[in-house]
């Protein structure tokens, strides 16, 4: 799990540090920063070809980041969960880029992070199910307590309650199932 933290972390730093390098006109410092940074232990013996692609795949992920930080009309929610979905997909094109030797020194180093970001997506739903169950049951229970209330506005407030409750679910459970599996966790 730390190795998975490190590496989500070493990412994330080279693709904004990359990104400003990038306008502040230092590019070619900006394009050595991914390779230095992960590859640096010259474990992977990257080609200069390899590198030249991985820096392209990390430019255009940068780009892709920015655009995503910066759109007004995503929730933060959304904007997190299509960060991870792009750095998932970041993951795997780099690994096109790698022989199969190179890839197998990568997950005896790094380790395969899909089966734990599976987990955490399973163990986050779960939990935000578990917030919506626990607000259902304390929104009923204020309904049914409030004395103000006759029973029919009660039972029309239970009702719409019932509904959402049930909707919102529905979603949670929906997103749940797509991000456990999307192409992106399962093989590459």
């Amino acid at each position: 799990m730390m190795k998975l933290i490190l590496l989500t972390g070493i990412s994330l730093f080279t693709l904004s540090f990359s990104a400003c390098a990038q306008q502040n006109g230092a590019k070619k410092e900006s394009t050595a920063i991914y390779t230095d940074s992960l590859e640096h232990d010259q474990e992977l013996g990257l080609t200069p070809q390899q590198e030249e692609k991985i820096n392209a795949i990390n430019k255009s992920t940068a780009s892709k980041f920015e655009a995503i930080g910066r759109n007004s009309s995503l929730s933060g929610y959304q904007k997190g969960q299509k960060k991870r979905e792009l750095a998932l997909q970041h993951k795997k094109e780099i690994f096109k880029v790698l022989t199969a030797e190179q890839q197998k020194t990568w997950l005896e180093k790094y380790g395969d992070e899909r089966a734990s970001i599976k987990d955490n997506v399973t163990d986050e739903a779960d939990q935000a199910l578990k917030k919506l169950e626990d607000r259902y049951d304390a929104d009923k229970k204020s309904i049914e307590d409030d004395h103000s209330l006759s029973k029919s506005e009660k039972k029309i407030r239970l009702e719409k309650l019932k509904v959402n409750y049930k909707n919102e679910k529905e979603k949670l459970k929906e997103a749940k199932e797509k991000a456990t599996t999307s192409g992106l966790l399962q093989g590459r």
